[in-house]
């Protein structure tokens, strides 16, 4: 075949083969080399399960160090602070405030309720030849008093005052009339209201007794058998005082029955007018207090 090709077409093959050598040579240039430090690079999968799992320990130490702090230490305990110690003091300032006020509410109450009560008892007293006048008084200071002597007004009480004088006064100026007009003496109109008072007391510790037996009639019976006991006795107790009394000055039994009779007539008609000027207090009181009272 050699011997076939002409030495042309020969050296043409030749020099094609020679500068396809040379093509290759150029086009396959061995990789450059960096300066430096050769960085080894990992395989990404795993890069990124390390961070992974570096990111998961930051997070537990992070947890661990937080629930550490939130937990205090179980050995030191600290002071409370001024803040809450004078919350705890006004709490209890409150609660003692509101008991005291509920005290005095109660008080109050108990107190006008005792005044009102004190008011028909004086009436009571009156006729019966205690001195009802003054314990209406003496009750409408205190009640004034526990008020700041605002109710009632300081003319109200003194207009009280000369009634309680008029009333007790008029008792005793009548008594004695009727004592002299029997012809007894002073003494025997003295016997004849001690006799009175102490009949009256008698009646009182005995009509609750009465009254118990009267309920069984209803409350008529009741009111009935608690009024007419001290009233009664009190009469009978003024007659037999000055009865008795002159009997002991040696006076006849007929004698004794009319001063008996004067001083005793003389001391009611003292007595039911002093019951009349205290009832026309209790009047003048109910009128000038019934805002603060009711």
């Amino acid at each position: 075949m050699l011997t076939r090709m002409s030495l042309p077409a020969l050296l043409a093959m030749l020099l094609a083969i020679a500068l396809a050598g040379c093509d290759g040579q150029r086009t396959e240039d061995p990789p450059s080399v960096p300066d430096g430090p050769i960085e080894i690079i990992e395989d990404p999968a795993e890069a990124t399960d390390e961070a992974l799992e570096s990111d998961e320990a930051r997070q537990e130490s992070a947890e661990e160090s937080s629930t550490d702090e939130d937990q205090p230490d179980p050995e030191v305990s600290e002071p409370p602070s001024p803040d809450t110690l004078s919350a705890s003091e006004d709490d209890v300032e409150e609660v003692g405030t509101g008991i005291l006020d509920v005290l005095a509410a109660i008080l109050g109450f108990a107190g006008r309720l005792l005044f009102i009560l004190i008011l028909p008892l004086g009436i009571a007293a009156a006729l019966l030849g205690m001195p009802g006048a003054v314990l209406v008084f003496i009750s409408t200071l205190v009640f004034a008093a526990f008020q700041g002597w605002q109710v009632p007004a300081w003319w109200v009480l003194l207009i009280l005052l000369v009634l309680t004088l008029l009333g007790e006064s008029s008792e005793y100026l009548l008594s004695f009339a009727g004592v002299k007009r029997s012809g007894a003496t002073n003494t025997t109109g003295v016997w004849t209201m001690i006799g009175g008072l102490a009949g009256a007391i008698f009646g009182g510790i005995i009509s609750p007794i009465l009254a118990g037996i009267g309920a069984l009639a209803g409350p008529i019976g009741s009111i009935a058998l608690s009024i007419v006991p001290p009233v009664a006795l009190g009469v009978i107790g003024g007659f037999l005082g000055g009865y008795l009394y002159e009997l002991r000055r040696g006076r006849s039994t007929d004698e004794a029955i009319t001063a008996g009779i004067g001083a005793l007539l003389g001391r009611l008609a003292g007595s039911f007018t002093k019951a009349l000027v205290v009832a026309v207090m209790v009047a003048i009181i109910l009128i000038s207090t019934w805002g603060t009272l009711f």
